[in-house]
């Protein structure tokens, strides 16, 4: 293996080994870019590290998961409660709005834009009804603390 933007020469050569052992061809990477370009972003702009490669142990972390996901016996955990209806997410998304525009993280000409990002956010996963209710709470909670500690 060699350093690279991606990897550290250690975590290059592990994972070689790794494929070669496997019978892995070499052009099916083991670790997705969009996984490693995701982990750069993190080292880079939230922890505001030096580098943004992998190093050996994140490079073996991350391979073991994608083989364990990638064996079939990962099971996911089963929620709980229900799917949010779209009514409650709807009611959520008016919530969070208003409570954004109290508070003053946006002004009425934002709300579109911000909503956007707000919904992607939310779109993500499934929104169950109890994760709606926390959310909306939330919201509920922030405004009420914006009008009675001002």
């Amino acid at each position: 293996g060699r350093n690279s933007d991606e990897m550290h020469a250690a975590a290059a050569m592990v994972m070689n080994a790794v494929k070669t052992l496997s019978g892995i061809p070499a052009q099916i990477p083991l670790i997705g870019p969009s996984i490693i370009r995701s982990i750069a972003h993190m080292k880079q702009d939230i922890l505001k590290v030096g580098y943004t490669s992998l190093n050996l142990s994140q490079a073996v972390l991350l391979t073991c998961y994608e083989l364990f996901a990638a064996s079939g016996r990962y099971v996911p955990p089963h929620e709980k409660a229900p799917p949010a209806p779209q009514a409650q997410k709807a009611q959520l998304n008016k919530n969070w709005a208003a409570m954004l525009r109290e508070i003053g993280f946006m002004k009425e000409e934002q709300a579109d834009h911000f909503m956007q990002g707000f919904q992607r956010v939310f779109s993500r996963g499934v929104v169950t009804k109890d994760d709606a209710a926390l959310m909306l709470g939330v919201a509920r909670q922030a405004v009420w603390a914006a009008k009675n500690h001002a």
